[in-house]
């Protein structure tokens, strides 16, 4: 049998070692607390009753508005806020959870045998806290995590046996519209079958998993080379909280990240000075895709001949082409205005003559404002970024390209507030003639015909002047 080499031993372990890691990265999670509902006074029956005998509490948490809690994650145990003025109390405590479709409470307890036991043991409900300043006094770890596998209510149980007499303790009450809940203390079980509805619950917290995930990836420039120094924000708004994790590039351009919330979808922003930023709005998701690349450009080209959007932190040169104003629309027509001395931070559609270059090594963009013109029903939108934008309330993003879509560096974008379709049409008025110049942008049929108002003609003019192609023509 032939022996490996010590070099080969060493791959072998490394590799072995790599798989580990990845492995343990895989099922790594993070622990963290959600509130569930709104403190607003205090009760003395919930959730256990402190006299003897048992006692039965059930609630339901809906998704997503009382619960935000997401796929993948695990529930590891509750709490519960209060004050206990007396000594420590022992309870022999049964917790089940159920997950089902609707979140409406029945007259009667939910079976528990349809239901997973997720903790049985003792309990204790600790000394402390004030009305004034109520304490957590009622922790439970639950046996096994539960994992969430859908957006589902989740149903909660919790029964009490073996009470024992003791001082009142009271318990923090939700009571937002429309939260009930069930509650039954008694002497035996019989009483669980007709419990008392309650219009409030505990205010809860629950002590959620939530996975891990690493991300990593390159920030290149337009020629591939590593961009140093960039900075890389993964932003996520989930409801009150807002999460950021931030990493900045080594000397090849290199990045990574840990993110505790890896089950969400996240907002993402690349920047560095002297280059276009990159931004995408559009949730992006980093459970099965961990590796990130990102392009900045150092400079960016309108090419001659053809139509395209510009905004810059300065002034452009006025003498590279007509440049044109978003003024407004009239429903399915979109106006613009040209001008002849174009300015810092406005958007323009350009028709350039030659190829425009800028270079944005000298140039501060994170401080630069690109503005809007237009309205709220339509607006003309400078981008600093090569950046992806998502449609959000109804808004409509268009591109007015003819040769990138939206999201190369250093454009604009139309937005607007209702939909068209492709038949739209852009009208670009030129001051010194007053002769309009329309254009059926992002139409099938390039070679549609219209009038000196912006009307689409069914053929061309016997005679007079007409657009076709974003041109003027003249029929004699």
């Amino acid at each position: 049998m032939k022996r490996m080499s010590s070099k080969t031993i060493h791959v072998l372990l490394l590799l072995l070692f790599c798989w580990q890691t990845a492995a343990m990265a895989q099922d790594e999670y993070a622990t963290k607390e959600v509130v569930v509902g709104t403190a607003s006074e205090t009760q003395t029956i919930m959730p256990l009753a402190t006299g003897e005998g048992c006692s039965m509490f059930e609630t339901v948490f809906s998704p997503m508005i009382d619960l935000p809690v997401c796929e993948g994650e695990k529930l590891c145990g509750i709490s519960f806020m209060g004050y206990n003025p007396g000594a420590e109390q022992q309870r022999r405590v049964t917790v089940w959870l159920l997950q089902e479709a609707s979140d409406r409470l029945a007259n009667r307890f939910t079976p528990t045998s349809y239901m997973g036991k997720v903790f049985d043991g003792d309990c204790t409900i600790m000394h402390g806290g004030t009305a004034e300043k109520p304490e957590t006094i009622l922790c439970i770890d639950f046996d096994e995590p539960y994992t969430y596998n859908a957006f589902r209510p989740i149903r909660i149980v919790i029964g009490c046996t073996d009470g024992q007499a003791g001082n009142p303790v009271s318990f923090i009450a939700d009571r937002s519209y429309g939260k009930t809940s069930l509650f039954v203390a008694g002497d035996d079980e019989s009483a669980f079958d007709t419990p008392e509805r309650m219009p409030y619950r505990p205010l809860t917290t629950f002590k959620v998993d939530t996975p891990v995930r690493y991300v990593s990836g390159m920030v290149t420039d337009g020629n591939g080379k590593g961009v140093a120094g960039a900075m890389v924000d993964f932003r996520l708004h989930w409801f009150q909280d807002t999460y950021d994790y931030t990493a900045t590039t080594d000397a090849d351009g290199s990045y990574s990240l840990r993110l505790e919330e890896g089950n969400k979808d996240y907002c993402i922003y690349v920047s560095c000075p002297g280059y276009t930023s990159y931004e995408d709005e559009s949730d992006v998701t980093v459970m099965d895709n961990p590796t990130k690349n990102f392009t900045l450009y150092s400079s960016v080209t309108y090419p001659a001949g053809k139509r395209s959007t510009i905004v810059l932190p300065k002034a452009p040169d006025a003498s590279v082409g007509r440049y044109y104003a978003f003024v407004g629309n009239e429903g399915s027509r979109f106006i613009f205005n040209r001008v002849t001395s174009p300015q810092a931070n406005v958007p323009y559609v350009l028709f350039a003559e030659r190829d425009y270059v800028v270079d944005l090594t000298g140039m501060d963009l994170a401080t630069a404002q690109a503005g809007t013109s237009g309205g709220d029903e339509a607006r003309f939108v400078g981008c600093y970024s090569n950046g992806i934008y998502a449609v959000i309330n109804s808004n409509i993003h268009r591109s007015l390209d003819e040769q990138s879509n939206t999201g190369e560096a250093m454009h604009a974008y139309l937005a607007y507030h209702f939909m068209l379709d492709n038949n739209f049409t852009l009208v670009f008025n030129d001051d010194d003639t007053g002769i309009s110049d329309a254009s059926a942008a992002e139409t099938a049929d390039g070679g549609a015909v219209f009038d000196m108002q912006g009307r689409r003609l069914t053929g061309q003019p016997r005679r007079g002047l007409y657009i076709r192609d974003g041109r003027k023509h003249v029929a004699r």
